[in-house]
């Protein structure tokens, strides 16, 4: 599993890395994370500075080997719908609605 109480990461980076290496993932419920993390299916989120909520979804999966499995295995599904040619591609269809108005 890996735990990410951060709120200062924008994109999530470090989480969608933690996701592609099939591990569940317990975050702070913050930009970068939110984005990626879908609550229950491939991890949990936890409201940003509450320590118990983060601690409770910690104790759920380490208590628990197939559900950190389970969330294991949709975290790297998850995780391969982000790609930078995606990325790329949502920014520029962005950039062009910009740019035609």
């Amino acid at each position: 599993m890996f735990v990410f109480p951060s709120d200062t990461e924008t994109f999530g980076s470090v989480t969608l890395e933690a996701m592609a290496s099939g591990l569940p993932t317990v975050c702070a419920d913050a930009t970068g994370s939110r984005s990626l993390v879908d609550r229950g299916v491939t991890g949990d989120l936890a409201a940003v500075g509450n320590v118990e909520g983060l601690t409770a979804a910690v104790l759920a999966l380490a208590c628990d080997p197939s559900l950190r499995r389970r969330m294991g295995e949709a975290a790297r599904r998850r995780s391969l719908l982000f790609s930078w040619d995606e990325a790329m591609a949502g920014a520029l269809s962005r950039y062009r609605a910009l740019a035609a108005r």
